[in-house]
């Protein structure tokens, strides 16, 4: 009888544990986990650019102590247009959020997006994960009032606003959202939009929201039950709340984030184009 050898099964696992660090099979999207230190971004004393020769500002954001950033990205022209309060996921105010913000803005929508991180970006999953955990809801709704007041005071801000949040972002915006409906505080949302926030952790909050919603998942991604959507468009309806879901085809959560596990861009490019379709619609 051959006998295997001592080694064999240490080399099966160096072998599983290199298949991993390289992303696995062929067809896999895993992007790769760098562990370096969250990058301290400060706060401006005065607007920079965000991105040098790249539309949009980092500023400070008004009456908010001690100091936060916001990054205010204006469409083309001088006409008044239309606000979205943009709402980062777990990474920060990271180059895929500021992208995201200047694709918004290109389609004619005055942008602004708050520091939920106070001027830390993530550069890993566990260091996003430690600082989404950090943030304290009435710090993240004081940082979003802010930002949306910032928006409502701009000069070319025609009083139509909308919000959008980036998977965990939602998990912010909607209590906001909520919050500032039953207070029948302005300028009130006429829409919101959802990129994979999981609505199961704020059915309380969904007949609340006062305005349309939009919900977007990949079509693949677990977090999509026809069930729980059911369940979700019924407690919508308690309040009167117009909940729509779009499945995204052949994609999984974190439809708007490039760093998310599984993003494709063409998935990117299907979701942004049924957000602006959805909006348009109601401005």
């Amino acid at each position: 009888m051959t006998r295997r050898p001592p080694f064999a099964p240490f080399l099966v696992l160096a072998l599983v544990l290199a298949a991993a660090a390289c992303g696995g099979p062929a067809g896999s999207r895993r992007p790769p986990l760098p562990e370096a230190p969250p990058v301290i971004e400060p706060v401006p004393e005065t607007p920079v650019a965000a991105d040098e020769g790249r539309p949009g500002v980092l500023e400070r954001l008004p009456g908010v102590a001690p100091p936060v950033r916001d990054l205010l990205v204006e469409p083309e022209g001088e006409e008044p247009a239309p606000g979205i309060l943009l709402v980062h996921a777990w990474w920060g105010l990271d180059p895929g959020t500021r992208d995201l913000a200047r694709d918004l803005s290109a389609a004619g929508y005055l942008v602004v997006v708050p520091d939920l991180y106070e001027q830390v970006v993530a550069t890993s999953r566990i260091s996003a994960r430690e600082l989404i955990r950090g943030v304290a809801p009435d710090r993240a709704r004081e940082l979003l009032a802010a930002g949306l007041a910032r928006l409502a005071a701009h000069p070319r801000f025609d009083g139509k606003a909308f919000a959008l949040a980036v998977e965990q972002g939602g998990d912010f915006l909607v209590p906001f959202a909520a919050e500032r409906a039953a207070a029948g505080a302005e300028p009130a949302f006429r829409g919101l939009v959802l990129d994979s926030t999981n609505l199961s952790l704020h059915e309380a909050d969904l007949p609340r929201l006062g305005c349309p919603v939009l919900w977007l998942v990949g079509a693949s991604s677990a977090a999509f039950d026809a069930a729980v959507e059911q369940r979700w468009k019924e407690r919508a309806r308690e309040g009167g709340v117009d909940l729509t879901v779009r499945l995204v085809p052949e994609a999984g959560v974190g439809l708007l984030d490039p760093r998310s596990l599984g993003y494709r861009q063409a998935a990117r490019d299907q979701a942004l184009a049924a957000i602006l379709d959805w909006l348009r619609a109601r401005r």
